[in-house]
């Protein structure tokens, strides 16, 4: 498997999944060039294309370290 094959995933500190209420089980990655969060521990799974940040005025910062 290549870099550009695998999928650098990202957990969100702090988050609570909107399904299982649990907390720190959020991932962030982006799948063709859209955000995607996801929970690991059940079926939970958002894609947040450009209309639906716009019309909700979400801003999606990412802080790599």
């Amino acid at each position: 498997m290549t870099i550009e094959q695998s999928t650098k995933k990202q957990f969100i500190a702090g988050a609570k999944c909107p399904q299982c209420n649990q907390l720190d089980v959020l991932v962030f990655y982006r799948e063709d060039a859209k955000p995607v969060r996801e929970c690991v521990e059940c079926s939970f799974r958002e894609v947040l294309t450009e209309e639906e940040k716009q019309k909700n005025n979400l801003q999606i910062n990412i802080k790599t370290i």
